[in-house]
């Protein structure tokens, strides 16, 4: 009798603890696991891309395939492409103020008798920021020529980059994300004055305006101040509005070109743009930024598609969701013959693009795969796994040889 209790207390204890196992693994399966699934879950807002597609193939906007699309202002290579805003730089570069001049200007002077009308009929385009820099100390990389008949120093103008390379000469430039043009007043060491550049063309040989461009970045002309051959050491040089009239005026022509603006003609009493080609500008602007609007929004889908980890949260929403609206908005203008409106509304949908595309926050989560999930749980739920699994491997191998003995019995 003893011994068949204590077979019936080891049946219930093994009945007991198989319900244990089921409840814990129950439970863990029922909450562990949606627990985990949750707190690992990617939050991703939905932006509204629903008719990217339809405008970049032209379906969803006709107007624009008809009228705008196709009707882009004709710019050279040298020009950057339309932005939301420029940065210009102005630098007076001092090759050698220890035998020479010690050169110095009060560019606000110069800025506001040159450029301030001039920028001003371009800010329907673009934000404009502008600084000044002075620089003493920049070699050229060669030394140039000299022409004994016109007693001048030359570089020849397919050999400008050979000599003059601004960016051996370190220019400390502020740190700024919209594109930047440089424009460069250069002033040579007193034993190379003057300075000129030389063409190919017979009856010009030197260059009128002693200035060149670098493509998409800015321009440089050189300067030679008056020569004294009394001086014996540095000699303070003030440059005003009068004294640098010729390099602003190539500045002026060198910022039509690099902005990609035709030049007015040279019987035109104003260097500022016609209302024609500022017409012709704002179509141009505004079909560029629409352009770069949808291929943005575009990309800024496709990754988000191609990374299903990737966080999406709803200032990504909100922005996208304003870049569209601005985009029915540019339309909307334009359908009633508002241009300017168009352009504004383009700048603002650009703006919000390009905000959602860098979003730092995206950004920051872009690279965090399953992989890293599973390094950070598994040290968690590995503990709790353990003791249940065992109890279910135990269970298992129990019931196989209960089995085996009742099989036996059976042959008795």
């Amino acid at each position: 009798p003893t011994s068949h209790i204590d077979e019936m207390e080891l049946s219930q204890l093994r009945e007991s603890k198989r319900l244990l196992i089921i409840i814990f693994a129950a439970l863990f399966v029922a909450s562990g696991i949606p627990v985990w699934w949750k707190t690992t879950e990617v939050y991703r807002a939905t932006p509204p891309f629903d008719h990217v597609t339809e405008w970049r193939e032209g379906t969803r906007w006709p107007l624009y395939n008809d009228t705008l699309f196709h009707d882009h202002l004709s710019t050279s290579t040298h020009a950057l492409r339309p932005s939301l805003s420029y940065h210009l730089t102005f630098t007076l570069v001092n090759a050698d103020p220890s035998t020479s001049y010690l050169p110095s200007w009060e560019f606000s002077q110069i800025y506001n008798h040159y450029f301030s009308s001039l920028l001003s009929s371009f800010s329907p385009l673009a934000e404009f920021t502008v600084d000044s820099l002075v620089m003493h100390y920049a070699s050229l990389e060669k030394r140039p020529s000299y022409d004994p008949a016109a007693k001048v120093h030359y570089i020849n103008e397919h050999d400008l980059p050979s000599y003059i390379n601004p960016s051996e000469w370190k220019l400390d430039y502020s740190a700024v994300t919209t594109p930047t043009l440089n424009f460069i007043v250069f002033i040579p060491p007193h034993q190379m004055y003057p300075l000129h550049i030389k063409t190919s063309s017979p009856s010009a040989p030197y260059d009128n305006s002693n200035g060149f461009i670098i493509p998409q970045w800015g321009g440089i002309v050189i300067h030679n101040p008056p020569f004294s051959s009394n001086a014996s050491g540095p000699v303070p040089l003030p440059l005003g509005v009068s004294d640098l009239s010729h390099a602003m005026e190539v500045f002026i022509s060198q910022l039509h070109t690099l902005l990609g603006v035709p030049l007015p003609p040279q019987t035109a009493k104003s260097l500022l743009p016609s209302q024609e080609v500022m017409y012709a500008l704002r179509k141009h602007f505004l079909a560029s930024h629409i352009n770069t609007t949808l291929s943005t929004l575009s990309s800024l889908n496709d990754l988000i598609d191609s990374l299903p980890n990737i966080v999406v949260l709803d200032n990504i929403q909100t922005q996208v969701h304003t870049a569209v609206a601005g985009l029915e908005l540019a339309h909307a203008n334009l359908l009633a013959s508002d241009v300017d409106g168009a352009l504004r509304a383009s700048q603002v949908a650009l703006s919000s693009a390009e905000s959602a595309f860098f979003d730092m926050n995206m950004l920051s989560l872009l690279y965090f795969p399953d992989e890293h999930k599973y390094a950070i749980y598994t040290p968690l739920f590995l503990p709790v796994c353990f003791p249940i699994l065992a109890g279910l491997i135990q269970e298992c191998k129990q019931r196989k040889e209960k089995t085996k003995k009742l099989k036996s019995r059976k042959y008795i």
